[in-house]
């Protein structure tokens, strides 16, 4: 209830069963499992859900019988990114699970710009003209094989190609 009062929305589940099956309906930000299933043990719950998971998938375990130094270390090695034991405060569950969703869509920002980042140096590197993107101050933030080329002839190591330089002093140094 501390979750659903800070927004947080979620399916519930009765066993790692259904568990599993909630989450193959719809892949959520972060999971909060109950190590101490009915039915199967929550610790395989957790180690299935982090095998069939699309991407990044933070896990809590929450338990209170499995408290333990040996248990909290089994289930963060099954695969478990946090564990809370009862008692806990309701506030250090929010702040758990804000943390886990907080990483998770960290994760897929950095996952995504990757992604938008490759695509964009084949595109760039796909022309045959020399290309350099500058930033705000006018700095070589990006540029295509034609350009490595061309830095590398008007005297740039390879690895540098200009890159953070101003662009005007670039093509000033070319120009002779």
């Amino acid at each position: 209830q501390a979750l659903r009062a800070e927004g947080f929305d979620f399916p519930e589940a009765a066993c790692g069963e259904d568990a599993l099956g909630a989450a193959r309906q719809a892949w959520r930000d972060a999971v909060v499992l109950d190590v101490c299933r009915p039915d199967s043990e929550g610790i395989e719950t957790c180690r299935r859900l982090k095998a069939e998971a699309p991407g990044l998938l933070p896990i809590l375990h929450l338990s209170s019988a499995s408290t333990s130094s040996e248990d909290r270390a089994r289930g963060l090695e099954a695969g478990a990114d946090s564990y809370l034991t009862h008692p806990f405060d309701p506030n250090e569950l929010r702040a758990a699970v804000s943390a886990l969703v907080r990483l998770a869509r960290q994760h897929a920002e950095r996952v995504a710009g990757a992604a938008d980042n490759s695509l964009l140096h084949d595109a760039l590197d796909a022309l045959a003209d020399h290309v350099a993107l500058l930033g705000p101050s006018g700095d070589v933030i990006a540029v295509n094989r034609a350009w490595t080329d061309f830095a590398v002839t008007n005297g740039y190591r390879p690895a540098d190609r200009g890159l953070g330089k101003n662009y005007v002093e670039v093509c000033g140094r070319a120009a002779g």
